[in-house]
């Protein structure tokens, strides 16, 4: 998930690319009972997101999105 800056770029027909739009990326770890949106770097995005975090408790699985 970190960029890696370069003057020369690089492309390979083994790997697939993706767009890098400007935004957050975070990390959803659901379990039952809990649920944690949350920044690579540990920032809790619960409450800077609230719409985002309250879909997620109503996914009734684990797992890590």
């Amino acid at each position: 998930m970190l960029a890696t800056l370069s003057d020369k770029a690089f492309n390979d027909p083994e790997w697939i690319f993706e767009i890098k739009w400007d935004g957050y990326r975070a990390i959803a770890e659901l379990e039952p009972d809990n649920v944690r949106l949350y920044s690579r770097n540990g920032l809790s995005f619960s409450e800077t997101f609230p719409p985002v975090y309250q879909a997620l408790t109503q996914i009734n699985h684990q797992a890590v999105i």
